[in-house]
């Protein structure tokens, strides 16, 4: 029989161990990956026939990792997530990203071996159609069998849906979040949930879940009716029997089934930030306490919204902020104009490759572009001299790591990155400054900051050294590697920037 080769990606021992054991036993050949890095490395070193991944693996999401999959690999690779729970957004991304199964933990081994036989024997993707179907009957087997009515009054379920709705970090999330609640706790046949732009009231259609259509992506001509009404009249819609009561709320003709619907909007006291909308195809089905139940989750939805823009607003004024901080500095000294901002890109180019999650890489961005804010603190004489420096010259140039530091920390919304500042000029062998730290003791982000700072020095014009090809400053990041550079970082960097400008 020919080898297969499966690389199994969890960071759970006791789950690592059990699919390691049951696909062994059935002569597959298993390579263990405890994150995505380590799954990458495996991928660059061996040709897999499956991948099997945890969809929330620590250091590394499991769709990112799909999506490096197919970038690099193709979709001929087949992936199939592992997950503690099914939900809808869970399903809905799987479906978009092209995963071949979801397989339910704490797995049984009939199952996955059977799930993981028909995705090796099936030679193309299933259509998402199909990916559809089999999602939706998995919904069904893993929804929660408690009813609403044993749920509302707990006062720990409303707390942990708001909980759940402030960890989102965008709109998306947040509505996602509150889809998965109330899957879980309420049977509706169809749930809808629309958002607005903050600078105007055109509908932003977020997602639907309906048990005969499954996930959609467009907005209904009857939740399009709705939310008109729902604006127009700045209070929430509830229809007992929709045959006999739709027409008069100006619903066209057989536009609702019989039925009943309930609307409720995201409100503030100036403005409606969206609305969730629940239909069951059941006279009178939304009783006082689904009513009760969905105001409260609305409540707090709209406070989670509000927040997120504020938030939205606040970093497009840090971003504002640290470029027109940016370009103090580099005004001091023409030669660097740009730089920071091409160390940005390179450092960006690493996260890419090292699968970072979006909150990572927004951070990693803007410390790079931060890394040599503490210039500002350095005299023109010296950042425009041509000749050597001074001794005290060089204590004044390195003094600007503490400076930054201070002024990155002043900041106050990029935590620990004060520490990511000062330590850009360690050495990976100990001989660096301001600390004389080695190895992994220096932040991940300043050894990744560090390789691209020194990468664009090499290849930019200067006054204090000759200007080398891209080609001769990779060899020359690879010589300094283990010395000056982390030589995991500078290998993942010259493979990142050959697959990029290839």
């Amino acid at each position: 029989m020919k080898s297969i080769n499966i690389l199994l990606v969890d960071d759970n021992e006791e789950n690592l161990d059990f699919v390691y054991q049951a696909l062994t036993r059935e002569e597959y050949h298993v390579f263990i990956a405890r994150n995505g890095m380590e799954a990458i490395s495996h991928l660059n070193d061996t040709t897999f026939q499956l991948v099997l991944t945890e969809i929330h693996v620590q250091t590394m999401d499991g769709i990112e990792l799909l999506r490096i999959i197919q970038e690099r690999w193709g979709k001929k690779l087949p992936v199939i997530f592992l997950a503690n729970q099914i939900d809808v957004e869970t399903t809905f991304t799987a479906i978009k990203e092209g995963a071949r199964d979801l397989l339910l933990k704490p797995l049984q081994e009939e199952m996955l071996l059977e799930a993981v036989k028909y995705v090796l024997e099936r030679k193309t993707a299933p259509s998402k159609d199909e990916l559809n179907k089999m999602y939706q009957e998995k919904l069904r087997n893993s929804s929660s069998p408690q009813k609403l009515q044993k749920k509302v009054t707990d006062l720990m379920t409303l707390d942990e849906i708001a909980r759940a709705i402030d960890a989102s970090a965008d709109i998306t999330g947040i509505c996602w979040s509150v889809m998965n609640m109330v899957q879980q706790f309420i049977e509706a046949t169809r749930i809808s949930i629309v958002a607005y732009h903050r600078t105007s009231n055109d509908p932003s259609f977020i997602c639907s879940y309906s048990d005969e259509f499954g996930v959609r992506e467009e907005l209904t001509p009857v939740d399009d009716t709705i939310q008109t009404w729902i604006m127009q009249n700045k209070k929430e819609l509830m229809i007992t029997n929709a045959e006999k009561e739709a027409k008069y709320l100006g619903f066209s003709e057989n536009q609702l089934k019989e039925g009943s619907l309930l609307a409720v909007p995201f409100k503030t006291k100036t403005r409606i930030l969206g609305m969730i909308i629940l239909y069951k195809n059941e006279r009178a089905f939304f009783k006082s306490e689904f009513v009760r139940f969905i105001s409260v989750l609305a409540q707090i939805t709209a406070m989670a919204i509000e927040t997120v823009e504020l938030n939205h607003e606040l970093k497009n004024y840090y971003t504002g902020t640290i470029r027109s901080l940016v370009a103090t500095v580099e005004a001091k000294d023409t030669y660097t104009f740009g730089h920071s901002a091409r160390v940005g890109r390179y450092a960006l180019l690493l996260a890419k490759h090292l699968a970072f999650t979006a909150q990572d890489t927004r951070n990693l961005e803007y410390l790079a572009l931060l890394h040599d804010i503490g210039k500002i603190n350095v005299s023109e004489s010296i950042l425009r001299k041509r000749g050597p420096l001074t001794e005290e010259e060089r204590n004044e140039m390195k003094l600007h790591s503490l400076v930054g530091s201070n002024i990155v920390q002043s900041l106050g919304f990029l935590p620990g990155g004060d520490k990511v500042i000062l330590h850009v000029h360690e050495w990976y062998n100990g001989k660096g400054y301001p600390k004389g730290l080695g190895g992994n003791n220096i932040p991940l982000f300043s050894r990744i900051i560090a390789v691209a700072d020194a990468f664009d020095g090499m290849i930019s014009d200067s006054i204090h050294r000759d200007t080398q090809t891209p080609q001769e400053a990779l060899i020359a990041l690879e010589k300094q590697a283990g010395e000056q550079f982390d030589p995991m970082l500078v290998a993942a960097f010259i493979e990142a920037y050959k697959n990029d400008f290839k």
